[in-house]
């Protein structure tokens, strides 16, 4: 899905919250502009039964702290 690019928030901006997916709001937590283009760290609040679909990442990694909640997905092909 393409998002347009007047949904974003500036990438130097860490000051609000945004949602561009009803349910799920993010706040950028550190920047690219921060990390010299290594890691951008976001905080996300997601409604009941609101995630991201199955996907791959070609070039990047991604890793998620789960604080509270409930959860369930995939890693190399085997739901947990």
């Amino acid at each position: 899905m393409d998002i347009p690019a007047r949904n974003l928030p500036d990438a130097g901006d860490e000051d609000g919250w945004w949602e561009v997916t009803p349910g799920e709001r993010f706040t950028i937590r550190t920047s690219i502009a921060k990390t010299g283009g290594r890691y951008t760290m976001l905080e996300i609040v997601a409604a009941p039964r609101n995630g991201v679909p199955i996907h791959l990442h070609g070039q990047e990694e991604e890793h998620f702290l789960v604080l509270e909640a409930s959860s369930s997905g995939s890693a190399r092909g085997n739901w947990r």
